[in-house]
């Protein structure tokens, strides 16, 4: 969890040091709302969202509040602005910190003393110039509390949150390619399943491919019509597919699940404490446990919001093909990566076992990057790779 820790929170570190502290203790989660998940920038790339934090009922008052956003990879955000006011109070003025390399930060400066009093609201203006789809994730948001004399608590958000941008003028291309980060869900929740609009597959009388975002020059045009067309990835909007958002565990499995016909899980026990009953994912993370398909991470915990690296993607194909007793084809031979000594010990089999199937493939300079998070587009290739391979 990165932080940017500003000079009033430093000081507080200081004053801490003087005496015993339960310093920086969680004591809740804390939820927030989004205004928009799809901002559609005008006036060549301007526009906006705001992110409103409720003030949890426990505290009269509270210190600060600190947002994490990640920026998509692989494009240019021109300017952003950001503001963050205590929505209902004339309190002290709440400065943005300085924003990192891909991830911002803001956050309020005024943790030497409970001050507010209401919900906060972070107004966050966008002004984008590129051609491809950008868009922001927002990965944490953190509230503080300062309990007497100076042990500091906070909230902190379990969710992630995707807000896209639609440049000026429409999605005219992308980037052909990598591990690039950001959000998304090709499974449920927030989706949004394509509409029947007249169409020119045969095979699909009265739909159509709506991805505007996925066009007939992209490398992986073929594999998203093939997922959406198998209705096994949908949008994250009627006509948004968002192929450079990187995925989550519980996405994964999701998918997983429906390329087993959605098996009934109604006798089985959710085995994680950290994933509930009734959302999008649980019946698919209780299938997929069941047949080891995906395994926790230890301590009754399965994280199904934690993003999915290229090797970990890797592994669930290949246990999804031992459990559905798919053979995998030998088609060429595997010749280590340059990095290969970075695949770790537990997915070194699927990766040369899906190599040699020639599901998945590497990057420049013969690397195949297997911490590197792996995206939406590069999912749906590799699942089309492997469905076709084991017809």
């Amino acid at each position: 969890m990165k932080r940017i820790i500003t000079a009033a929170l430093i000081a507080i570190i200081i004053i801490g040091m003087m005496a015993p502290t339960a310093f920086a203790a969680k004591i809740g989660v804390l939820d927030y709302s989004v205004s928009t998940n799809n901002v559609a920038l005008t006036k060549e790339g301007d526009g906006s969202f705001t992110i409103t934090v409720p003030k949890p009922a426990v505290f009269d008052k509270y210190a600060g509040v600190e947002f994490e956003v990640q920026l998509s990879a692989g494009v240019t955000i021109t300017s952003v602005s950001y503001s963050i006011r205590d929505v209902g109070t004339t309190g002290p003025k709440l400065l943005p910190s300085s924003p990192g390399k891909d991830i911002y930060f803001f956050s309020c400066s005024v943790l030497t003393v409970n001050t507010l009093t209401a919900n906060l609201t972070c107004t966050v203006n966008v002004s984008y110039k590129g051609t491809g789809a950008a868009s922001f994730t927002v990965n944490e948001i953190t509230l503080y509390a300062i309990d007497p004399p100076h042990d500091l608590s906070s909230f902190v958000s379990e969710k992630t949150t995707k807000i896209n941008l639609t440049p000026f003028g429409g999605v005219i291309g992308g980037d052909p390619g990598g591990g690039n980060q950001g959000g998304g869900d090709p499974g449920g929740g927030t989706t949004v399943d394509t509409p029947d609009i007249p169409t020119t597959d045969p095979d699909l009388p009265g739909a159509v491919f709506p991805f505007t975002d996925v066009l007939e020059t992209n490398w992986f045009y073929e594999n998203v019509y093939y997922m959406w067309k198998n209705k096994l990835m949908n949008g994250i909007s009627a006509t948004l597919f968002d192929p450079y958002a990187s995925l989550t565990r519980g996405m994964v499995v999701t998918v997983l699940y429906r390329m087993k016909g959605a098996p009934d899980v109604s006798g089985l026990a959710m085995p994680f404490s950290d994933v509930a009953e009734g959302v999008w994912y649980s019946d698919a993370i209780k299938w997929a446990e069941k047949n080891d398909i995906a395994r926790g991470l230890g301590g009754g915990i399965f994280r199904p919001n934690d993003n999915v690296t290229r090797e970990q993607m890797a592994a669930f194909i290949f246990r999804y093909a031992e459990y559905a007793e798919t053979a995998i084809p030998e088609i060429i031979d595997y010749a280590d990566f340059a990095d290969q000594a970075e695949i770790s010990e537990c997915a070194v089999e699927a990766v040369e076992a899906l190599f040699m199937a020639e599901v998945i493939r590497g990057k420049e300079n013969n690397r195949f990057d297997p911490k590197g998070f792996a995206t939406r587009a590069e999912f749906a290739a590799m699942l089309n790779r492997f469905l076709e391979s084991g017809e």
